[in-house]
């Protein structure tokens, strides 16, 4: 496994890459059923959505990983999403 020091939600995420890119944001929060119905009727319609209905369940499972085996086989120590977001943004990641 290899997974960052704590897990983070899709909405920490986000708003961590919003705040990285000093973009303002609003979280709408909707219950998950409702996304991956939504997602589904739009697939069965034609209408390409940015997520479909996998992606959306993924987006809800647990994240929470043992990291134990990474630190010790390997000698990592993961970084943090906001450090990792940080460093792709000082490399020029975004346009």
């Amino acid at each position: 496994v290899a997974a960052g020091p704590r897990p983070i939600t899709y909405a920490a995420m986000v708003r961590a890459c919003a705040t990285a890119l000093d973009k303002p944001i609003t979280i709408v929060p909707l219950p998950a059923l409702l996304l991956r119905a939504g997602a589904g009727v739009a697939s069965a319609v034609g209408i390409k959505t940015p997520f479909d209905a996998a992606e959306i369940r993924r987006s809800t499972e647990d994240k929470c990983f043992d990291i134990s085996a990474l630190k010790s086989r390997l000698g990592v120590t993961p970084r943090s999403f906001e450090e990792g977001l940080r460093l792709k943004l000082e490399r020029g990641w975004h346009s």
